[in-house]
């Protein structure tokens, strides 16, 4: 069960990864920003601070140049997330390569090759 407070939490969240996500797309020109992809927002208890996960297309940019990016971008970020939203305090952003999915990607790939070495051993067997 959510207390008050993290219900709060929850929704400042989901109301700041919205709001960057458009601005990141509508609002910003850097080429550099093209394909990414705010995955997750988590605000401090405070809501003075709140780290942005992001994706980047792996063919497109690398990761550290985007981020370099999104850092120098992020208090004009924060003045028009100020312009856009009702909050007391529009919170600091801090920006993170968000790397789930690529890890999740390899624990698939990981347990489709140990799945398919458990069929060729019972092919192997003779089905026994």
């Amino acid at each position: 069960m959510r207390t008050k407070s993290s219900y709060r939490i929850y929704q400042v969240n989901a109301l700041l990864k919205e709001e960057i996500g458009k601005i990141l797309l509508y609002e910003m020109q850097d080429p550099r920003l093209e394909g990414i992809a705010i995955t997750e927002v988590r605000t401090s208890k405070d809501l003075q601070h709140a780290q942005v996960f992001i994706t980047c297309p792996s063919e497109k940019e690398d990761p550290r140049v985007v981020l370099e990016a999104l850092d120098r971008s992020a208090g004009h970020i924060r003045h028009v997330l100020g312009q856009q939203v009702r909050l007391k305090y529009i919170p600091e952003l801090r920006f993170t390569l968000d790397d789930s999915y690529d890890r999740a990607s390899r624990i698939l790939e990981i347990l489709e090759h140990v799945d398919l070495g458990n069929e060729e051993e019972k092919s192997s067997d003779g089905g026994l």
